[in-house]
């Protein structure tokens, strides 16, 4: 598996903003369009992949993708390829 964690020190998201939080169209901002999180949920389930957030100690989110080792290997096949 391909793991990668991506951490920032925001304020955070609300709890009760995380059950929503990949649902399209919804945002929490003035000028956001709400599918950022949504679009990049659909992309990593669409390769067998799972992406997580999670609330930091002290403000800020830490979000994991996970995703299959397979997605690597059909990479360095394409470039062994030319």
């Amino acid at each position: 598996m391909i793991h990668i964690t991506v951490k920032d020190r925001g304020i955070g998201i609300k709890k009760s903003d995380m059950r929503k939080i990949f649902d399209p169209f919804y945002t929490t901002k003035i000028y956001g369009s709400g599918i950022g999180l949504s679009i990049s949920q659909q992309f990593v389930r669409a390769r067998g992949g799972s992406i997580h957030l999670r609330g930091r100690e002290g403000g800020g989110t830490i979000v994991e993708v996970i995703l299959p080792e397979a997605i690597r290997s059909i990479r360095k096949q394409k470039e062994s390829e030319g």
